[in-house]
């Protein structure tokens, strides 16, 4: 045994949409009208030659309304479908508008809001930034003055040193020069008190380093508790320019999303134009051959009318001349003998009938005539039955035809009014 072979893949089947199983059902129609068209141009004389002539007007008429009927009931049809499509077309306009007018809204919301959101952002940073300025200018402007104030009395405090030592140098030299006689005691009390002042100077000095570095300490501490308000402030902001990112973010994906749906309903616009598109198309072509049909209608009919008319004409002369002839018989007869007779009479003879076998062929062919005659008369009736029974196909497919119109209206309906 060979190696068995190995089945290709079947290729997948394309799934039909609605809109392709309506236009195959709209073709297969149009295909069926072309082919009853075309089969009732072929036996359409045939029709005519079967129907009966003296009742030709009656069926003519007859005919006539059933034509209009029937297109009267399709430009109904066809107004119904006119009408539907326009309250769609209608309402898929109110109903982009009113999306539209929603877009629009919410995005004027959005960007009032943000808006709003960064106006009170940019108050809130500039109101912070200028209190921090106004508190740093403050602490700089309390430091200059303290510091201003310490070379002050650091200043006086020298030039105070300096103008008693040198008032003590002066005094104590000129004591000393004055007084030398005085001797040590003067010198021992004066230089005590210069050490005691030089003592008090140094402790006011010491006093007022102290305080200074105190004052400085605590604006270490106030400037650090400043620089971590700060710190925390900055990260607060830092937190605040990720939000605004992620909200910025955020509304590029919204306006992403509109754009999308946009796009979304731009293709189903189009969708919808082509479909309109497709069955202004078609009925605009069915009322093409509508109307081509009821002018070759009205042509045949009119051909009709003719033929008839001039076959009345021919039976009218005929008829004129059958009464010329019987006229001239009627006068030939008043002239005849009773054995010379063109037309014999079927009870003329009664006796002779009975007796003789040659006067036995005028009733046979009499019979015969009448039976020729009663099946012409069961021909016509017919025929006749036979075109009311065409008629009424005709009139039962043009009402399923219609039906089918009116199932696939609706469908449509249903169909726009489930994507909308």
């Amino acid at each position: 045994m060979g190696p068995k072979r190995k089945r290709g893949k079947r290729a997948r089947k394309p799934v039909r949409t609605a809109q392709e199983l309506k236009k195959e059902a709209f073709s297969h129609e149009l295909k069926l009208s072309t082919l009853n068209t075309k089969r009732y141009q072929s036996f359409w004389r045939e029709m005519l030659t079967r129907i009966k002539m003296p009742d030709i007007y009656k069926k003519i008429d007859i005919i006539w309304q059933t034509l209009e009927h029937v297109f009267d009931l399709k430009d109904y049809s066809i107004s119904l479908l006119l009408d539907s499509l326009q309250d769609a077309e209608d309402q898929r306009r109110r109903a982009n508008g009113a999306h539209i007018e929603i877009f629009n809204r919410s995005l004027e919301a959005h960007e009032a809001r943000l808006a709003d959101i960064d106006n009170f952002f940019h108050q809130k940073i500039k109101t912070a930034l200028a209190d921090k300025i106004f508190t740093f200018e403050n602490i700089n402007y309390h430091r200059n003055q303290k510091e201003t104030i310490l070379r002050k009395i650091n200043l006086f405090v020298n030039q105070r040193g300096e103008n008693i030592a040198n008032i003590a140098r002066s005094t104590a030299f000129s004591r000393i020069d004055a007084f030398v006689e005085d001797g040590d005691n003067e010198k021992r009390t004066t230089i005590t008190l210069l050490q005691r002042k030089l003592e008090n100077l140094w402790n006011n000095l010491r006093n007022v380093y102290s305080d200074y570095r105190k004052n400085t300490e605590m604006r270490r501490k106030d400037y650090e508790i400043i620089k971590n308000k700060d710190h925390i402030d900055q990260q607060i902001i830092t937190k605040q320019y990720l939000r605004i990112a992620n909200l910025l973010d955020e509304i590029m994906k919204y306006r992403n999303k509109i754009k999308f749906h946009g796009k979304e309903s731009g293709n189903e616009l189009e969708e919808i134009l082509r479909e309109s598109n497709f069955f202004h198309n078609i009925y605009r072509e069915t009322n093409e051959r509508f109307i081509l049909g009821h002018k070759k209608d009205k042509h045949r009919t009119m051909t009709m009318c003719k033929e008839y008319n001039h076959s009345v004409k021919h039976m009218k002369a005929l008829m004129v001349k059958a009464e010329r002839i019987l006229a001239y018989i009627q006068m030939c007869r008043k002239y005849e003998t009773q054995d010379e007779k063109i037309l014999p009479i079927i009870n003329s003879h009664p006796m002779q009938l009975s007796l003789t076998d040659d006067n036995d062929i005028i009733p046979i062919q009499m019979i015969t005539k009448d039976f020729e005659q009663t099946i012409n008369f069961w021909r016509r009736l017919g025929f006749a039955q036979l075109i009311t029974a065409e008629l009424q196909t005709q009139k039962d497919k043009l009402l399923m035809q219609a039906n089918d119109l009116r199932k696939l209206v609706k469908d449509y309906l249903a169909d726009q009014r489930n994507s909308t």
